[in-house]
C-alpha cells in the first residue's frame, strides 16, 4: 500500500488523506493524487500543514475496478476487527504517524430506488458528514463541525459545485444521516484514535446516470479537500491541543438511537426525466441526531482472559497497552452474571439483550491480561468488552464465548489499577515498558 508523506515541517497541523478502501471508487483515487499535485498542496505545506495520504487503500480492489479486493472484506466496514491486512495498516499508519485530523474520500450511488419511484436523483456534487457515535471524544465543539459543514458548502458554490451534509433514506422511508456504526472509518477511527475524521462524499456513476462526469467528481472533491483543510488550519489550535485520555468514573455510550425532529427535512434533487433541480420536502420521518440509550462509567481496567484468543487477537490489531495481571497483586474487581438473555437477531451478527448481576470481590487473577482505560481510545475497549454494547466483541459469530444464563461474563472490569505507573500523562506507554500484547 502506498503511503505519500510531506516533507518535513517542524510542528505544526498534520492532516492524513485516505481513498480507496472500495476499488471501484476511482474519482476518489484521483482527487486526492490531483490535489496532491495541486497549488493548494503546496501552499498549505508553506503554512507549515503537514498532509500525508493513502491515496488508494485497497489497490487490489482497484486493479479490478472492484468495491472489495480477493479476501471479499469491505474495508470501510472492517475498522472494528480489523480483519483485513489493508485496514490494519490504515491504522499503524495512523499510530504511526499521529495525525490531528483524518479526511476519509469516497463516492456514493446517486441514483437510489427510493428516490427513483418519484422520478428524482441526487444532485449533490459531494456529500460531507463527521464522526456521529457519542462515545467519540475529539478536540473540536460540534459548533465547528458546522462551521465546516457551511464553510465547505460555500467554498464548493463559488466553484459551481453542489455540497450538503451526507443523508442515508433507509428501506423503511426514515431519513437520517450516516451511520453511527463504529465499524466504519469515519466513526471507527474517531473512536480508537480520538482524533477527529471527515468523510467527504463524491457523486459517483453508473452506466444508467446520464449524468456521469467522473472529471467533475473528482474536481469537486479537490475543492473540498481544500475547503476542509482550510477550516482545519483555522482551527489548528484546537486540533492540535493534546487530548486527555479517558479516565476511570468517566461516562461512555454503549449504545444510541437516531433522535428525530420535527422539521420537515428539506433537499435539493435533479429531476430524472428533465435535469431540473429544485427544493424536495420530504415528509418521512427526519432523524438528524444521535441520542445515548444506554451508557456505563469506565472502570479502572479491563481483565481479559488469554484462553479469549480471538478477543485478544482484535485488542491486538488496535494495539492496546495490556500488562499481565500477575504485576498487579490483589485487584478489585467487578463480574457481571448474566441472569437472562433474549436474542434479536441483526445484521448477520448476534444482537442480544442481556439482564446483569453485577457482583465485587478482592482477587489475585492468573492468565489474565489487565487493559486500562487510560490510554488513548479508552473508551474504545468499553465499546469492544461492556456486554451490554452494541459492539462487544463477544456478539461476533466468531467470538469466543457464547453467553448463557447463569455463567460469568468472562471479562472482568477492574477497579484498582497499576496503570499509572507504565502509562504518561497522555495516555502512551512509557519507553521502558511493553505491552505484554506487543508479540
Amino acid at each position: 500500500m502506498e503511503i505519500i508523506l510531506p516533507p518535513e515541517h517542524a510542528g505544526g497541523l498534520r492532516i492524513l488523506l485516505l481513498a480507496g478502501q472500495h476499488g471501484d471508487e476511482v474519482e476518489a483515487v484521483t482527487a486526492v493524487r490531483d490535489f496532491l499535485a495541486s497549488r493548494q498542496a503546496r501552499e498549505f505545506g508553506d503554512q507549515q500543514v503537514g498532509i500525508a495520504a493513502l491515496p488508494c487503500v485497497n489497490p487490489s480492489a482497484a486493479a479490478g475496478r472492484k468495491r472489495t479486493g480477493p479476501s471479499g472484506i469491505d474495508l470501510n466496514r472492517d475498522h472494528q476487527l480489523l480483519n483485513a491486512g489493508e485496514t490494519r495498516a490504515v491504522h499503524q499508519a495512523i499510530s504511526a504517524w499521529k495525525p490531528h485530523l483524518v479526511i476519509d474520500l469516497h463516492t456514493y450511488p446517486p441514483r437510489r430506488k427510493h428516490f427513483l419511484s418519484r422520478g428524482l436523483v441526487h444532485c449533490q456534487d459531494v456529500f460531507i458528514d463527521v464522526p456521529t457515535h457519542p462515545a467519540v471524544r475529539c478536540p473540536i465543539a460540534p459548533s465547528a463541525f458546522l462551521d465546516l459543514l457551511e464553510s465547505t458548502k460555500r467554498a464548493l458554490a463559488s466553484q459551481g459545485f453542489r455540497a450538503s451534509r451526507y443523508l442515508i433514506v433507509t428501506a423503511s422511508g426514515e431519513i437520517r444521516h450516516s451511520t453511527s456504526d463504529i465499524v466504519d472509518a469515519r466513526n471507527g477511527i474517531a473512536l480508537r484514535h480520538q482524533i477527529p475524521t471527515i468523510l467527504l462524499e463524491g457523486r459517483g456513476s453508473s452506466k444508467k446516470d446520464e449524468a456521469r462526469d467522473p472529471a467533475r467528481t473528482s474536481a469537486a472533491l479537490v475543492h473540498a479537500l481544500s475547503a476542509a483543510i482550510s477550516w482545519a488550519n483555522t482551527n489548528a489550535a484546537a486540533l492540535t491541543r493534546p487530548m486527555s485520555v479517558p479516565q476511570a468514573g468517566d461516562e461512555t455510550a454503549l449504545r444510541c438511537r437516531y433522535a428525530p425532529q420535527d422539521s420537515a427535512c428539506i433537499l435539493e434533487m435533479r429531476d430524472a426525466a428533465t435535469g431540473a433541480i429544485r427544493e424536495i420536502v420530504f415528509e418521512e420521518p427526519f432523524l438528524p441526531g444521535v441520542t445515548t440509550t444506554l451508557a456505563t462509567r469506565l472502570p479502572k481496567a479491563y481483565a481479559v482472559p488469554r484462553a479469549l484468543a480471538w478477543t485478544r487477537s482484535v485488542l491486538t490489531r488496535h494495539a492496546f497497552l495490556s500488562f499481565p495481571s500477575e504485576e498487579a497483586g490483589t485487584l478489585a474487581i467487578e463480574s457481571q452474571r448474566i441472569a437472562s438473555i433474549r436474542r434479536e437477531p441483526r445484521c448477520g451478527r448476534g444482537s442480544w439483550k442481556l439482564e446483569l448481576d453485577s457482583h465485587f470481590a478482592e482477587a489475585s487473577l492468573e492468565e489474565y491480561d489487565l487493559f486500562p482505560v487510560a490510554q488513548r481510545g479508552g473508551h474504545a475497549l468499553a465499546a469492544f468488552l461492556e456486554p451490554h454494547s452494541r459492539y462487544s466483541l463477544l456478539r461476533f459469530p466468531d467470538a469466543d464465548l457464547t453467553p448463557r444464563p447463569g455463567a460469568d461474563h468472562p471479562v472482568f472490569r477492574v477497579h484498582s489499577c497499576l496503570e499509572p505507573a507504565a502509562l504518561d500523562h497522555s495516555g502512551n506507554q512509557k519507553p521502558e515498558l511493553q505491552p505484554a500484547i506487543a508479540k
